[in-house]
């Protein structure tokens, strides 16, 4: 890609001239076709079909110096073949080990430079693991509703959207629920940015990511920003000031993710849109100046983790199991109820979406151009290449969007005013609780059911009942049984005794046994692609490709389920020791001596960093959640700086080894100087 040149094109244009005049779709074809025409001279493309595509790939190693050797080996062979002198098979030797030379060159240096990037770009190392085995299609043939096998791409693609249609929302627009008007400082009714503001934007967009349908590459938009950045912000000026955006932003390429169950069914997968980068941008920009309006009014739930700065999923765990295990430490006992949101993302009605932002003080110009965001889409399913046919885009806000997670949370923003049960959310995934003290509190959770499917129904969004879960946590639980409704009759809910909670697994005791070992299996599973797949292990390779791939596995969260037995312990710690052992150079070490060569910590170690990591952020401000999950130390009982802790006093194991109630300032800090010394 000729940048340079790519530069001095766009640089040619007086845009501020150019764009003057234009309506807002001319004005957006413009820039595209400006845009595709730079792409179409400067920058080196390739078209390949199904069709042409080799039978047999090269590798991915394979780089012009050994085709050279290989073809000189293959051409000396033919030489000596022919010929059968000594002289000749000499020459073929010497190129015999050139060839072999460079060959172990080439995929020495490929395999580090996958290690080198395995943190900033893990599909490289999955590209390379997958060109090992035998491949197999990403869709595999589907099943459809009546039994038939679907085999070709373009009845594939449309199969899955005509599913993914098939679950928006028909809104009831006669009968929206009545909003109140909430009191804000200051409406929103118009976002104000600079040309530095998108500038930034564009320097920090992904190079590696997909276009949408309207072909422009982040690439292009990134190494270009300083002289695309005018004509963008006029574009988006333009759009925001009409209220509206321009058609080729409604559309998306749809992408089928598996999620869980058999590949062949339909219905286990979800949809994520690729759309227009340049709207994305855009989006970014709409985004910030939304959140900090609901943030400056405290509109935000505190009970709401989801996409939202300074909460996430170990925010909302942390939290629920200091409100879980107070509870079961007094001798009470704790009824959860897992609720699941039937395709919520795609459900949303946007009717009464629009409703909620302008209670919340949206509107003027902004509301019209997310009105105009949000209706008139259309979208296509596209495997390998081929894509659907269009379909219309009914309800929902765009999975794969900037803008639409933060709509979404902002339209369910409401649910925990309904109960006056403990509620927590991260987007869609929500779980109410109640402490049971009698029998009464059964009765007020399932009140609290109730109220909460009344909501859902007013505002179209369905529970899926045969998914939702009831826990019982603590020795003196009743073990209640509860119920929601599926299409006008009750079905009871289902008890369970493991659930997985944003993507931690969750037992009725909280020991955690049970998730350790699911992440030290999964941990296990990549260490073996890595033996399998690297011919080359040496030190830097292996240390590179365990931080990048393996380690975030076993500390995924690493505050919320810290092992508190010895044996889960020792189970982490056997993860690094067998990938340590992969370098063949440290094979005949000890542990001890293999961490100190390769200059990594125990994971012992790792886990009392990250929670002291995890203390400064709660007590400096940097997570921004509403609940004292670490309250400090009385003014009077201070002496030498202002950050104590309160101690806790705790009766039972369970919240003596819980986050807090293990932490002090000091034995915190003793511990990890402690671990350290001892590497």
């Amino acid at each position: 890609m000729n940048i340079q040149k790519c530069r001095s094109f766009f640089s040619e244009f007086n845009w501020d001239e150019k764009l003057n005049d234009l309506s807002l779709e001319s004005m957006w074809h413009f820039i595209k076709d400006t845009i595709t025409e730079a792409v179409k001279r400067y920058v080196p493309s390739v078209s390949v079909s199904e069709e042409s595509k080799p039978r047999r790939k090269k590798p991915p190693w394979m780089d012009a110096n050994v085709k050279t050797v290989l073809s000189g080996k293959k051409k000396a062979y033919a030489k000596y073949l022919k010929s059968k002198k000594g002289a000749d098979y000499s020459d073929y030797a010497k190129y015999r080990n050139i060839a072999k030379t460079e060959l172990r060159k080439a995929i020495r240096n490929y395999e580090k430079d996958i290690a080198k990037k395995a943190r900033k770009d893990p599909k490289a190392f999955y590209r390379y693991v997958n060109s090992k085995v035998k491949g197999r299609s990403i869709i595999p043939d589907l099943t459809d509703s009546n039994g038939s096998v679907v085999t070709e791409n373009f009845n594939k693609a449309n199969a899955f959207n005509d599913f993914f249609s098939s679950v928006f929302t028909n809104e009831d627009t006669a009968n929206i629920p009545n909003q109140p008007n909430k009191s804000v400082k200051e409406p929103l009714l118009d976002i104000h940015f600079t040309c530095d503001d998108v500038l930034k934007l564009l320097q920090c967009l992904k190079p590696d990511k997909s276009p949408g349908p309207d072909l422009i590459h982040p690439r292009v938009l990134k190494e270009c920003a300083h002289v695309l950045a005018r004509p963008l912000f006029i574009l988006y000026k333009r759009s925001l000031d009409d209220g509206s955006i321009p058609l080729d932003w409604k559309t998306g390429h749809v992408t089928p993710i598996h999620k869980k169950g058999s590949r062949a069914e339909v219905g286990n997968y979800r949809p994520v849109s690729l759309t227009s980068v340049v709207c994305k941008v855009l989006e970014k920009l709409v985004r910030r100046a939304m959140l900090d309006h609901m943030f400056d009014n405290d509109f935000v739930s505190d009970r709401q983790h989801g996409f939202l700065p300074g909460r996430s999923c170990t925010t909302q765990l942390l939290e629920v199991l200091d409100k879980w295990t107070e509870i079961l430490d007094s001798g009470g006992a704790v009824d959860v109820v897992y609720l699941d949101l039937a395709k919520a993302f795609d459900s949303v009605p946007h009717s009464r979406l629009l409703t909620k932002l302008q209670s919340y003080g949206i509107g003027g110009g902004l509301l019209r151009w997310i009105r105009s965001f949000l209706l008139d889409r259309h979208q296509r399913v596209m495997i390998a290449g081929t894509g659907s046919n269009w379909a219309p885009v009914l309800s929902g806000v765009p999975q794969g969007s900037v803008l639409g997670p933060v709509l979404f949370i902002l339209y369910i923003n409401d649910m925990p005013d309904i109960v006056s049960s403990f509620i927590y959310m991260y987007a869609d995934d929500t779980k109410i609780c109640r402490e049971m003290r009698d029998t009464s509190d059964s009765g007020k959770l399932q009140v609290d059911l109730n109220n909460i499917q009344k909501w859902s129904e007013e505002w179209q969004l369905k529970f899926n009942s045969t998914k939702c879960k009831v826990m019982h946590l603590g020795n003196a639980n009743d073990r209640s049984k509860y119920s929601m409704k599926e299409n006008g009759m009750e079905v009871l809910l289902e008890s369970t005794s493991e659930e997985k909670d944003l993507g931690i697994w969750i037992d009725d005791k909280l020991k955690f046994t049970d998730h350790i070992g699911h992440a030290v299996a999964k941990s296990n599973q990549i260490l073996g692609l890595i033996k399998r797949s690297f011919v080359y292990r040496d030190s830097e390779t292996i240390k590179r490709l365990f931080i990048a791939l393996v380690r975030p596995h076993l500390e995924y969260a690493n505050s919320v389920c810290h092992p508190r037995f010895k044996k889960d312990v020792e189970q982490i710690e056997k993860v690094q020791r067998r990938a340590t052992k992969l370098v063949t150079s440290l094979r005949d070490m000890s542990y001890q001596k293999r961490l100190q060569a390769l200059e990594l910590p125990s994971l012992v170690y790792r886990r009392y960093r990250g929670d002291m990591i995890e203390v400064y952020k709660f007590i400096h401000g940097i997570y921004k959640s509403g609940h004292s999950l670490l309250p400090m130390a009385p003014l009077s009982a201070l002496r030498g700086h202002a950050y104590k802790l309160k101690k806790r006093h705790c009766h039972t194991q369970l919240r003596s080894n819980f986050f807090h109630s293990e932490l002090s300032i000091y034995g915190t800090v003793f511990q990890v100087r402690w671990y350290l010394l001892r590497q």
